[in-house]
């Protein structure tokens, strides 16, 4: 999921943190903070994330 990250803010300023873990530690999740100057933007990064073949959900 990193790697998605990291791909799709290219360039820009972000921070990443991990935000849960599952008890059998089969899903973790991250927190993604990046400040965007407009709505197509922020749908372009999302659109990045979602599609990653390791992403199963993005919020």
């Amino acid at each position: 999921m990193v790697e998605a990250v990291e791909n799709a803010v290219s360039g820009m300023e972000y921070d990443l943190q991990a935000s849960n873990i599952s008890q059998k530690g089969s899903y973790f999740s991250i927190s993604l903070k990046v400040m965007v100057d407009n709505q197509v933007i922020r749908d372009i990064i999302y659109e990045k994330i979602n599609n990653h073949e390791n992403v199963k959900m993005v919020l």
